[in-house]
């Protein structure tokens, strides 16, 4: 069993969660309550492993959410421990919720007195709780036995209602991975057959021997297949982007219309203007016109989609927020003037010289020459930038918080991170868009993502105070010449053995 939290998995991103809504909303999967499952234990490892098991099990008609998360206020707190049971296991029953764990703290609890108390539930089990007839909790001893050498664990399964409520004793991250490896025990409609033969094989086997492993990676291999094989990135960046597109088409052949009228009321004014204004009309007439059609056939509103799917390794949608696209640019620093830096070097006066930032003066000089002078290293950066079609406003955006498998090995740009500073793109990108060139806009941001200044020395000392020497010796965001990514610290070294 591996240790340690998982805070993230292929399945927790953001287009995974779409993707699972999506089967969700058409019937195809039972919903899961995300906040509170990943607020447990701050792992979010029971999410990931529920929406992997029941991603192809259909949806049901038992339960409207999987809850993964703490009782109700005041269900674990009463000496006598029949009436304990009574009210807590009734309370469950009554929410919409089908799937509890309960953290019992050990200085709350005489767990002798409770293992004792669990070989006698099944027989006091319609006294305890008086449910309508034929529906009644069931302790279940057999999953108490699979962890007993490990931890106490008591299940109760009221299968009509197919509500499980599961007490662990001294709730750990590490007790938290063991209890996803009998989930089909806990909730076995979801994996019986249709003679009611609990059935775990295929892929349900993989994850929950994956969980048994103590190298986490095993686990993640798994979901990640599942994820190539749905290949949830595309499906939400297509969906997203033919929505904004679809957008993007509406809002311009309101402007047509505007624009067309605004013709019309000069011809009335500005007789003189006539035959060009007919001439203006006729054309913006004729792409009105196209446009239209091609919106009411829902053809060519792919560009945009194709444009992030052709550069994917560069470009990283964020949002699409009515009329505004936000994304991330992922790309190395390569537009710069080197003679500026070598200006820098030279001076040992300069904030090169002058600025301390965890590394000695004579390392910092021979990584800085490296990247921005030999360029025989590369060093890695990103930013944030959106754009709106409708207010026609475009620029970066500072202060984020880069984390998560596509941006654990990148800088953020200093510039747009913590001055919001964009230069001349801005103007470059805003010109495009009121041209109609939106691609050419989100072309100005990614040049602008790879730039960094020298010539201002107030963003360079702040880059170097801030981001490197706050990430020198754990960020991994130097490539090598072999394609090796490394943090700075190890680049360093590997200049002086090289």
């Amino acid at each position: 069993m591996f240790r340690g939290n998982i805070s993230s998995t292929p399945l927790h991103s953001e287009s995974a969660r779409w993707f699972y809504s999506e089967l969700v909303s058409a019937g195809e999967a039972t919903n899961i309550d995300y906040n509170v499952a990943y607020s447990a234990c701050g792992d979010c490892t029971m999410q990931s492993t529920l929406m992997a098991l029941l991603m192809d099990k259909g949806g049901t008609d038992l339960t409207s959410t999987l809850l993964v998360g703490d009782a109700p206020e005041s269900s674990w707190c009463c000496d006598n421990g029949i009436g304990l049971y009574g009210r807590s296991l009734r309370r469950f029953q009554r929410r919409d919720r089908s799937l509890y764990f309960i953290n019992v703290p050990k200085d709350e609890l005489n767990i002798s007195s409770l293992i004792d108390l669990s070989q006698h539930v099944a027989e006091y089990a319609e006294e305890i709780c008086p449910d309508s007839p034929g529906t009644k909790w069931e302790y279940q001893p057999a999953i108490n036995q699979f962890f007993g050498s490990k931890f106490p664990v008591f299940c109760f399964i009221n299968s009509e209602k197919a509500v499980s409520v599961v007490y662990v004793v001294g709730l750990t991250t590490q007790k938290w991975h063991w209890l996803q490896c009998a989930l089909p025990a806990i909730i076995p409609w979801f994996f019986r057959n249709e003679s009611g033969k609990l059935v775990i094989d295929g892929i349900d086997k993989e994850i929950t021997n994956a969980l048994t492993n103590s190298d986490r990676s095993v686990y993640l291999d798994i979901l990640q297949r599942i994820a190539d094989e749905k290949d949830f990135e595309n499906l939400y960046r297509s969906s997203k982007l033919r929505d904004f597109e679809v957008a993007l088409h509406s809002q311009e052949i309101e402007n047509l219309k505007e624009r067309i009228r605004d013709i019309e009321a000069a011809i009335d004014n500005y007789f003189d203007a006539i035959s060009n204004s007919l001439v203006d009309k006729r054309d913006k007439m004729i792409k009105l016109t196209g446009l239209q059609a091609t919106l009411a056939k829902n053809e060519n509103t792919g560009e945009l989609a194709d444009f992030f799917d052709a550069n994917s390794k560069v470009l990283s949608l964020v949002r699409v927020e009515d009329s505004m696209l936000t994304f991330r640019v992922r790309a190395a620093f390569d537009i710069y003037d080197s003679s500026a830096v070598e200006t820098m070097l030279e001076n040992e006066y300069s904030v090169l010289h002058t600025t301390r930032c965890g590394i000695s003066n004579e390392d910092l000089c021979r990584f800085v020459k490296a990247v921005f002078v030999d360029e025989t290293l590369r060093l890695r950066t990103c930013a944030t930038y959106y754009i709106d079609i409708r207010r026609m406003r475009a620029d970066g955006l500072g202060q984020q918080t880069y984390d998560g498998y596509d941006f654990e090995t990148y800088l953020p740009n200093p510039h747009i991170q913590h001055y919001t500073c964009t230069g001349n793109y801005r103007e470059q990108a805003v010109m495009a868009m009121r041209n109609g060139n939106y691609l050419g806009a989100i072309t100005q941001f990614i040049a602008s993502a790879k730039c960094i200044n020298f010539h201002d020395s107030v963003v360079i000392q702040r880059f170097l105070t801030d981001d490197i020497a706050n990430n020198h010796s754990t960020l991994k965001c130097v490539e090598l010449p072999n394609g090796e990514i490394v943090t700075i610290d190890e680049a360093i070294e590997y200049l002086k053995n090289n």
